[in-house]
C-alpha cells in the first residue's frame, strides 16, 4: 500500500491525497511500484522515455523470466541460438522494456531501448512493390518508414495510435498502426516499406501521419512531410528525419 501524504492539513490538500493499493503475485512486478511513484509525482528520471513514449500498460521492468521470453522471441527469422540472445540480454535485467507492435508481428514481445535501437535499422522483411512495369515508369523509389518522434496526444484516453500514409502520384501505401505510443517505431517485420514507381522527373512523395480512431470513424491528421524526388541523389540510400507540418511547406 502506498499513500500520498502532505504536510499541509487544509481540507483542499487532504482532498487531493491518493491511496494506492497493489496485490502482486510475482516477484518481478517491480514496475507496479515505479508507476505508483510516477503517479504520486515522486519519480524523477533523466530519461522520460517511459512516460512520454509509452503508456503505462506498454512498459514494464525486465525480469529473469522476461529475458528468457525475449531470447526466444529474438529467434524468429534468425539462425542464432537462444544462448546467444539470452547472454546479450542478461545485462538488461532490471531495465525498462516496452511492448512491441503490431501484435501480429510481435506476440508477447518486449524490448529494451538498446534492443529497439539495434533492431530498428535492420533491413525490412518485405518491400511492398507498387510497380506495374508500365512503359511510362522512368524509375523507382524505395521507402522505409522507421519512426516518428514526439507525436502529440490526439485522444482523451491513451496516446497516439499512429500510422503513415505514403503517396506518390496515383500510388499509395499505408503502414501498420502502432498503438498507444508517442514515438512509434516500425520494426523490420512490420508493414513499413514499399517501392514506389516514378512517372515524372518532378514527382513528390507525401507522407502523412494519422491517429487511428477505429473502424467507420474519421482518423485525426497529425502532420505530413513532402520530399522532392529530384533533390534525391540517384542510386543512394539516405536516412532522413523531417519535421511534420500541418499545412503547406
Amino acid at each position: 500500500m502506498i499513500t500520498s501524504e502532505h504536510d499541509d492539513d487544509s481540507d483542499s490538500t487532504k482532498a487531493k491525497s491518493q491511496l494506492f493499493i497493489f496485490r502482486c503475485k510475482l516477484k518481478g512486478e517491480v514496475s507496479v511500484y515505479a508507476k505508483a511513484a510516477r503517479n504520486l509525482g515522486r519519480h524523477e528520471s533523466g530519461n522520460n522515455m517511459s512516460s512520454l513514449m509509452f503508456s503505462n500498460s506498454n512498459v514494464r521492468i525486465r525480469t529473469v523470466k522476461g529475458i528468457e521470453i525475449a531470447s526466444q522471441s529474438a529467434l524468429i527469422g534468425r539462425s542464432k541460438s537462444v544462448r546467444h540472445f539470452k547472454a546479450r540480454r542478461d545485462s538488461s535485467l532490471g531495465q525498462a522494456e516496452y511492448r512491441c507492435y503490431p501484435l501480429y508481428c510481435f506476440p508477447n514481445t518486449w524490448m529494451t531501448k538498446s534492443d529497439l535501437v539495434a533492431e530498428l535499422p535492420r533491413k525490412s522483411k518485405k518491400f511492398h512493390d507498387l510497380r506495374r512495369n508500365a512503359p511510362d515508369e522512368i524509375g523507382n523509389l524505395k521507402i522505409e518508414v522507421l519512426q516518428c518522434i514526439g507525436l502529440p496526444k490526439m485522444d482523451t484516453v491513451g496516446l497516439s495510435d499512429a500510422y503513415c500514409f505514403v503517396v506518390c502520384g496515383s500510388n499509395s501505401f499505408v503502414t501498420d498502426v502502432i498503438s498507444d505510443n508517442s514515438n512509434p517505431c516500425w520494426l523490420p517485420p512490420a508493414r513499413r516499406a514499399c517501392i514506389m514507381p516514378i512517372h515524372n522527373a518532378y514527382s513528390q512523395v507525401y507522407v502523412g501521419v494519422f491517429d487511428y480512431d477505429g473502424e467507420n470513424t474519421s482518423d485525426d491528421f497529425i502532420g505530413r512531410v513532402v520530399v522532392d524526388i529530384p533533390q534525391l541523389p540517384s542510386g543512394r540510400t539516405l536516412s532522413v528525419t523531417l519535421p511534420l507540418r500541418q499545412h503547406s511547406r
